[in-house]
């Protein structure tokens, strides 16, 4: 799926008739053989490959997986929730007004070609997301979908208030702002980066403050990254390489995994997660279902400006059949855009399947 928040970011104006999606993972323990030089390296297998790794600039799904590995934000979600905990900033807070947000910005880091981290690359980062003019900006094929959707109507400027003091000023009261700065578009670049490689070009050589740093990229073949020896969290990464293969078939990656060439994969056929079950050498991890699919409404369409023409559609979809089709029984019924644990869904009944 192209958008990776589009249950947020889609009009309303739609039915949904698919599933959410609760597909595991599925992992190999220990070392494997081919790909792998040994228990230091991992290899994942993903469905598909990044349009570039300048993820300020992309919707793309198979881009943020790369780019979380390399890039940091100001505040990120907790570890399978939706909850907002420090990640570059460490704590923050909002003038009375709603208008000045303020974040303490975590001292020590660097970016991984060197750079300080600092209210200055910060407000550089915000600098060339929010002016079209800056010199940094554009990007040739792409724009700033998140930015544009989530932060433009609001924002009015940033500032370096001190060398790690930095504050977002704005328009209005932006009631979710700090749950919006967790969306994996607001990562940091390195601005040397930036400088040196220029906007186009550094989707290509990507440089942030994250547990990995890029090492190379073979479009639609592999990723690979190393280490980041100076990451500010602890004891992470967990191993000195990481290595994501494209393997746009699932059922071929499904083979690849059984073969020993790589250690994990995502998005099993429902099939062969049954495989999976019963299979001693293979583990299975689920996720909370996070990802809608729906059929929209072409309003341009006369029949379908009538309301009950669209409530009868509602009506003669049979949703769970469809879920239990397409997914094998790993899929959620969805009754509206916002997955469970989405920061503002609503409690809606949604349409019971009823051709009568």
């Amino acid at each position: 799926m192209r958008n990776r928040l589009a249950g947020v970011r889609s009009p309303v104006a739609a039915l949904v008739a698919a599933a959410m999606l609760v597909m595991g993972i599925v992992v190999v323990p220990g070392s494997v053989t081919g790909w792998a030089a040994g228990p230091s390296t991992f290899i994942w297998g993903k469905g598909g490959d990044a349009d570039t790794l300048d993820n300020n600039v992309s919707s793309n799904g198979e881009t943020s997986e790369v780019t979380t590995q390399i890039f940091n934000l100001l505040v990120r979600a907790k570890p399978g929730l939706t909850d907002v905990e420090p990640d570059l900033a460490t704590s923050w807070s909002v003038s009375p007004n709603g208008l000045t947000w303020t974040f303490q910005l975590r001292r020590g880091v660097t970016f991984q070609d060197g750079t300080p981290w600092n209210a200055e690359a910060a407000k550089f980062n915000f600098d060339r997301w929010s002016d079209k003019n800056n010199p940094y900006h554009a990007v040739k094929g792409f724009d700033y979908e998140y930015w544009d959707d989530f932060m433009a109507d609001t924002f009015k400027e940033s500032r370096a208030a001190g060398p790690y003091t930095f504050q977002i000023v704005l328009q209005r009261p932006n009631s979710p702002l700090l749950y919006n700065l967790s969306i994996i578009a607001f990562e940091f670049a390195s601005p040397a980066a930036l400088k040196k490689y220029g906007a186009q070009a550094f989707g290509q050589h990507p440089v942030g403050t994250g547990p990995y740093k890029f090492v190379e990229w073979v479009r639609d073949d592999h990723v690979t990254l190393q280490a980041n020896p100076s990451f500010f969290r602890k004891g992470l990464p967990k191993t000195q390489r990481l290595i994501m293969r494209v393997i746009k078939d699932n059922a071929a990656r499904f083979l690849a995994l059984k073969a020993g060439e790589i250690n994990a994969m995502e998005f099993p056929n429902p099939d062969d997660v049954k495989g999976a079950m019963a299979d001693p050498n293979l583990k299975l991890a689920y996720r909370p279902a996070f990802n809608t699919g729906w059929l929209r409404f072409n309003m341009n369409n006369a029949l379908f400006k009538d309301k009950r023409i669209r409530e009868a559609v509602a009506y003669a979809i049979d949703r769970k059949a469809i879920v239990d089709a397409l997914y094998g029984g790993y899929g959620q019924v969805a009754n509206q855009h916002m997955p469970p644990l989405m920061w503002g869904r609503t409690t809606t009944p949604g349409y019971a399947y009823d051709p009568a």
